[in-house]
């Protein structure tokens, strides 16, 4: 893999308990944060080029207090009780390729972005209506 097209890069979620535990083996391994799970309704997202895991990314509901989101959004408290679940924020992203590769952490960032409400509504029955990267 000494060079690829980033446009051959693909991000889905993670299925089953396998690839589920795999994902938080590596990130608990090499993320500088380490990782302990995901809280409430998650997503593991895997980024792959080809079959080689590449890149790993996590969302969760966004947190419970951001003051400057909160005003932005406009929200009664009571709202934002009832809506923050529609509210995901990146909790982890990890590079696992060996090597640094120009772009790509924006590429699959964007990927990530683009299929992250369709694939919560599939995985957990809503959609995301704003996403903290």
């Amino acid at each position: 893999m000494a060079d690829f097209d980033l446009h051959a890069v693909q991000v889905r979620p993670t299925h089953g308990a396998a690839e589920h535990r795999r994902w938080d083996r590596l990130v608990a391994r090499h993320h500088y944060l380490s990782f302990r799970g995901l809280f409430g309704r998650g997503l593991r997202h895997v980024a792959t080029l080809g079959e080689t895991w590449i890149a790993l990314l996590g969302w969760q509901a966004g947190a419970l207090k951001v003051t400057v989101r909160d005003r932005w959004i406009g929200w009664s408290n009571a709202q934002k009780l009832r809506r923050l679940h529609l509210i995901c924020q990146n909790v982890r992203f990890l590079i696992i390729l060996g090597q640094r590769r120009k772009n790509l952490a924006s590429r699959v960032l964007g990927l990530s972005l683009r299929r992250l409400s369709g694939d919560m509504l599939a995985e957990h029955g809503y959609p995301v209506l704003i996403a903290e990267a």
